[in-house]
């Protein structure tokens, strides 16, 4: 799948819709997180209008007057939705991706402008991630930079940024590096930039999709820049996976592997019989 995300900074604005829903073929995306709709009730013809033609499901939480308001948009051919948590700052929702059988949680997040309502706010997300199981990744503004140099001739809060990094720690995420543009938030008189809008996934998120590239975009139809992660594989064989040698002293390593050899494949094509237990071998390694 191909994520995108856009602080829009209100989702009535001109030509805003029509923005987001012109990078649905360009880069291929299959979800969309929105953060400052500013509206309570968006109606679903105005919601529609961020999608193409195709076929597609939301989730949203309203904004509080006209601060805030989340929206999340997807193609449900490429994820079926089973779950999701709604709060004023981030939206979860949890499901499939079809026809690979893995449990996806993505976190649409807008993160508070109060230090102390953020550190909360990891905090929650810390716990829901030790309850519910899965591909985690979390897209969004988050309101927030991790090293001095995410800011350009602005403050550097290093307390806020410490909280943030412990949380990135604590939930075992990761980050992929940023192509395009350094910065994602240009203040509106242009005196000073940072780094806010980030992708964190967990790490077998990364190990799945390895070789998944995070852009961000030139800022067109808001003062945050778009940034898209693609995670759609090219074509070139099995992933790799790693394997260490201490695995075969571990008891059960021998069985994992028959397990995985054993596994069936009716092709009548020997390299894709190979490619079939191999990956069989992999997934019973990771159990």
């Amino acid at each position: 799948m191909n994520f995108g995300s856009l602080n829009i900074k209100g989702a009535g604005g001109a030509g805003k819709a029509a923005g987001v829903s012109g990078l649905l073929s360009k880069f291929n995306l299959s979800f969309i997180a929105l953060q400052e709709t500013q509206f309570r009730n968006l109606p679903e013809s105005k919601i529609r209008k961020f999608w193409n033609n195709s076929e597609v499901d939301f989730s949203k939480v309203d904004a509080d007057g006209r601060s805030g308001g989340l929206l999340s948009l997807w193609n449900p051919g490429m994820f079926k939705k089973e779950l999701e948590i709604k709060n004023q700052n981030y939206l979860l929702v949890k499901g499939k991706v079809v026809g690979d059988d893995i449990e996806l949680v993505i976190v649409n997040v807008y993160g508070l402008t109060i230090l102390a309502n953020r550190r909360r706010m990891w905090d929650e997300l810390l716990a829901i991630k030790n309850e519910i199981a899965g591909y985690w990744i979390l897209i969004g503004d988050f309101n927030e930079v991790r090293i001095p140099k995410d800011r350009f001739n602005s403050v550097f809060d290093a307390s806020g940024a410490m909280s943030f990094n412990n949380f990135i720690s604590s939930g075992g995420f990761q980050e992929y590096n940023m192509g395009g543009m350094k910065y994602t938030f240009l203040l509106e008189d242009g005196s000073n930039l940072s780094k806010l809008d980030r992708v964190l996934v967990c790490g077998n998120f990364m190990m799945k999709w390895p070789n998944t590239n995070l852009l961000a975009l030139n800022r067109e139809i808001s003062d945050h820049n778009l940034i898209i992660l693609s995670a759609v594989n090219n074509s070139f064989g099995p992933s790799s996976f790693r394997l260490f040698n201490n695995w075969f002293t571990m008891n059960g390593f021998d069985d994992a592997v028959r397990k995985g050899l054993e596994k069936s494949c009716e092709s009548r094509f020997k390299d894709e019989v190979l490619a079939v237990k191999l990956k069989a071998v992999r997934d019973e390694l990771r159990v």
